[in-house]
């Protein structure tokens, strides 16, 4: 279990502890744990890896079937959790301190799982978890990192040690610094503005002189850095990295898929107008190469992730509204296609926790506005976690759209009706039948008198109803309601239509 503040080199470590391993194995695996969506997702796929049955995933015992099979690996492996700053997302249906959470204790001799998190409470993590806390480098290795990176041209090695205290030691605020310099060092001086900071000495002098800077490692501190790197780049003629980077601050702290960049969408912004796609590429980019993002793919997904405290010091909601309009487009790309196509849900499982973190968004003067924009992302997403077995975390976004669309449109619009119905279909896979069949009931009503007896909305509606019915073990009313169905869609639709063979 790693352990320590942000930006203090948790996910470097297990970085370098994964490719250590791979020399002798290939099972090693990594799952971030940011969001209930990508820890259970990944799980999800690890256990289906190691050949366990979708079956034994949809009744609810995927941990059980995951540890039992890991416990049983001779050869060596590693599972990497990352980022699970909140620890309750590992419970699932047990207690992650007892162990029996959705990450516990194995019996495989050779083994390892690699916890990290900025949460060190012992008691959160149980008797079984051994911690290791990670601290800010000392002024020697955080004088190393800066030479390594901004070479010998910037200062001597005991201005390297003095610029290293004032960014206390934080390997984030050490890379980030040591990169600019690089990049300023690249020039002649006749062709540096003024102010600009080439040396340790010089930047150092530049936070002391400057207020904004209270305390070293503090996020307004490498607020202040970041600034330095996007000056840099704005003169190298990078014109959209600030509303870029704003754009991408706004969404969740999970990697963001290059699709929520689109070139299109962003092109009708007035931050971007006239900007091309090779300009926003270009601009992705240099980005990477200050260390203000990573581009990565993860699982066939190209990504471009921010540390959270880059995303926490750069976020704009005054551009919330091309956020939702980038997550819209989205969502109904051809490129997303149909949420329970098996082969689109890795991209699906990369866009959920983006489509979730939008339904925060707030415009400022009408709370609905930028909901109403996002809500058919959040749903297809919804859509997607249930076809993954994710019942539980597609049932709490459909229990927020209810209650936002009920607020927004009514609790009789077709949008609405929509996500209570997707709601009570899970409420049924997951034997609450009572509260499953009185939104069913409820729904019914209300399409009886809005569309008529005979439409196919009304139709489907009375098909799930008889379902819950049949659970409920209510076998001659379920019966009555099938046969009922049947044949009024033998007269409208045909012996051979899909509905009438589901039916």
């Amino acid at each position: 279990m790693l352990q320590g503040l942000g930006g203090v080199g948790k996910t470097s470590v297990a970085v370098s502890v994964a490719h250590r391993l791979q020399r002798e194995t290939d099972r090693v695996w990594w799952i971030g744990a940011q969001d209930a969506s990508r820890c259970t997702g990944g799980l999800t796929a690890l256990a289906r890896q190691l050949g366990v049955p979708d079956e034994e995933i949809a009744v609810g015992r995927l941990a059980d079937q995951l540890w039992r099979r890991l416990s049983a690996l001779a050869d060596p492996w590693l599972l990497v959790v990352d980022n699970a700053d909140d620890a309750r997302l590992l419970d699932g249906p047990g207690r992650l301190a007892l162990g029996t959470g959705l990450v516990r204790p194995h019996r495989s001799p050779r083994g390892l799982v690699l916890v990290t998190s900025r949460d060190g409470r012992p008691g959160t993590w149980g008797g079984h978890a051994v911690l290791h806390r990670l601290t800010p480098l000392g002024d020697g290795h955080g004088a190393d990192v800066l030479l390594d990176l901004a070479g010998p041209s910037a200062g001597s090695r005991e201005e390297a040690a003095e610029l290293a205290r004032r960014l206390g030691g934080l390997p984030l605020a050490l890379h980030t610094v040591g990169r600019y310099l690089a990049a300023v060092g690249q020039r002649p001086a006749r062709f540096r503005d003024a102010g600009e900071t080439a040396t340790f000495a010089e930047f150092r002098a530049s936070l002391d002189d400057g207020g904004a800077f209270p305390h070293p490692g503090t996020a307004t501190a490498l607020a202040g850095i970041w600034r330095m790197s996007l000056d840099l780049l704005t003169e190298r003629g990078h014109r959209c990295v600030r509303p870029l980077l704003e754009v991408l601050a706004n969404f969740a702290d999970a990697p963001v898929p290059l699709i929520l960049a689109d070139p299109a969408v962003l092109g009708e912004d007035e931050a971007f107008e006239g900007v091309s796609g090779a300009e926003i590429w270009a601009a992705l980019q240099a980005l990477a190469g200050l260390g203000l993002v990573d581009l990565a793919a993860a699982n066939g997904v190209d990504t471009v992730a921010l540390h959270p405290l880059v995303r926490d010091a750069h976020g704009s909601p005054g551009r919330y509204a091309l956020n939702a309009r980038l997550l819209d487009e989205a969502a109904e790309s051809d490129e997303t296609g149909v949420p329970e196509d098996v082969e689109r849900w890795p991209l699906w499982s990369a866009l959920t926790p983006h489509t979730v973190h939008a339904l925060t968004f707030e415009s400022g003067s009408d709370d609905n506005e930028l909901f109403l924009v996002t809500w058919t992302a959040a749903m297809l997403a919804a859509r997607s976690l249930y076809a993954q077995g994710q019942l539980s975390q597609a049932g709490k976004v459909l229990e927020e759209l209810v209650s936002r669309l009920g607020g927004a449109l009514g609790e009789d619009h077709p949008n609405t009706i929509l996500c209570r119905h997707n709601l009570a279909r899970i409420l049924d896979d997951q034997g609450d039948y009572d509260q499953a069949r009185t939104i069913f009931e409820d729904i019914l009503a209300t399409q009886r008198d809005t569309l008529g007896e005979h439409h196919q909305n009304t139709l489907i509606t009375r098909n799930n109803l008889a379902l819950v019915l049949h659970s409920q073990g209510d076998y001659d009313q379920a019966r009555t309601i099938f046969e009922d169905i049947l044949a009024t869609q033998r007269d409208t639709l045909g012996e051979h239509h899909q509905n009438t063979l589901v039916t």
